[in-house]
């Protein structure tokens, strides 16, 4: 249901995912020169992963709490539900970069860089979800929650590029952000369960 209603299966994923991606990787691919070995799949794993964040923006864009007001159901319920379908959705992601791996004859590294997208994404979902709750297509235009969010994802991109690029294999140590995206995730349910949700 939730796929249907963002329109993630297929409009989504053209529009919002695989053209945004495609534009970036042309850029990326004249800075080939300057980037170490692997160097062009790893930086773009990670903007993969970033971009791919956004769908836990896309399942919960046409959603609001107010519909389940009167019913027995929890904030922490809802948020839930929405990073099961968002954890679903990052088969997409990884489609995407093991496509890009085997065409870019780099196919011996695919395994770390779906590792390095799919910490970050969950990682940068997990800060999300934590800031915003069930409203990160609003939530996100206040400064401070922006501000808080490009900080701590900024953070996190520039550790994971700097280990990536130390050698292909080591970008697999990325597994470790999704030990802090555990924790966003559950403080997000417990501290959003007590906030007065909207009913309209």
């Amino acid at each position: 249901i939730d796929l249907y209603r963002s329109g993630s299966v297929v409009g989504q994923t053209l529009f919002s995912f695989a053209l945004p991606l495609i534009v970036i990787w042309f850029f990326l691919s004249l800075l080939n020169p300057y980037f170490p070995p692997h160097g062009l799949l790893f930086m773009f794993a990670i903007l993969t992963g970033v971009i791919a964040s956004t769908m836990y923006t896309w399942v919960t864009m046409f959603d609001t709490f107010g519909p389940y007001a009167c019913l027995p159901v929890p904030v922490s319920m809802l948020i839930e539900s929405k990073i099961t379908t968002f954890s679903i959705l990052q088969v997409v992601p990884m489609a995407f970069i093991a496509m890009v791996a085997v065409l870019a004859g780099e196919a011996g590294v695919l395994i770390p860089a779906m590792v390095l997208c799919l910490a970050v994404s969950f990682y940068a979902a997990g800060v999300t979800v934590w800031l915003t709750g069930l409203s990160p297509s609003v939530l996100v235009y206040d400064a401070r929650v922006l501000a808080t969010y490009l900080v701590l994802v900024g953070i996190a991109i520039m550790a994971v590029t700097a280990v990536a690029f130390t050698g292909p294999f080591y970008a697999l140590a990325s597994i470790l952000l999704l030990l802090p995206a555990w924790f966003f995730a559950r403080w997000a349910m417990v501290s959003w369960d007590a906030v007065d949700q909207a009913g309209f």
